[in-house]
């Protein structure tokens, strides 16, 4: 289930062959329309949170990723006519990520792939990365900001570098509006901005069993269902609601 990220220009995380791939026989310079917007003259401090918050108006976004090094991001729209809105507001007038300017333009790349937890494709189970959290977020938080959308069936906190949720809706049908509701909203008012990704369920189960450090026992593989989020019980760190 691993997977490779498309990138115009390599990152610090992952080797540059590892990560944004141009498509053969585009050229760079005047590339056709695409979902994939590429932003560039980004703050350094600017997250994927900054640029769901400035572009989300243009049209449902998929997936964003940012490049801190390079000062650049690459912002996948679900439509091309969400792209196309941007980059065409772009040529007259400024949209700032982060409080400063950023300059757009279609990407060679006609897709991005996920990294780590994260999925293109749609499910039942979202991956919810807080940033900027200044107030605790717990399986409460989380469940009192699902449940309008949806049945929450199961949830598990992630405690690692980044402040993740796994959350386990009925049906993909669900989990996709509830996508669409929450993706770059606050959780509290300026802070606990929500970056809201299907989650890539298979290989989910590996990375928690591998690297969970806070959460002891979340997935067992005695009891290994790939199709849902494994809760062992109930407590302010995971959840099950069935």
């Amino acid at each position: 289930m691993d997977t490779e990220v498309k990138e115009e220009e390599s990152g610090s995380q992952v080797p540059p062959s590892k990560r944004f791939r141009r498509d053969d026989n585009v050229d760079p310079t005047n590339p056709d329309p695409s979902i994939v917007v590429h932003v560039r003259n980004l703050s350094p401090k600017a997250t994927e949170a900054d640029l769901l918050e400035a572009l989300s108006h243009f049209g449902p976004i998929s997936y964003a990723t940012c490049m801190p090094g390079k000062r650049m991001a690459l912002v996948e729209f679900e439509e091309v006519e969400g792209a196309r809105s941007c980059v065409v507001y772009a040529q007259t007038n400024q949209i700032y990520v982060a409080g400063q300017a950023a300059l757009f333009n279609y990407s060679t790349s006609k897709m991005i792939q996920r990294l780590g937890l994260e999925s293109e494709t749609p499910n039942h189970v979202l991956i919810l990365t807080i940033y900027n959290a200044q107030y605790p977020v717990n399986v409460d938080v989380i469940h009192q900001i699902c449940e309008p959308h949806g049945f929450v069936k199961r949830i598990a906190m992630i405690r690692r570098t980044m402040l993740q949720a796994l959350v386990e809706f009925e049906s993909a049908e669900i989990a996709k509006k509830a996508k669409h509701a929450m993706n770059g909203a606050d959780i509290y008012s300026g802070c606990c901005t929500l970056k809201v990704e299907f989650a890539k369920v298979i290989y989910i189960f590996r990375t928690l069993i591998m690297n969970i450090v806070n959460v002891n026992n979340l997935i067992s593989m005695n009891h290994f269902q790939p199709e849902h989020v494994k809760v062992t019980r109930n407590d302010m760190d995971q959840w099950d609601y069935t």
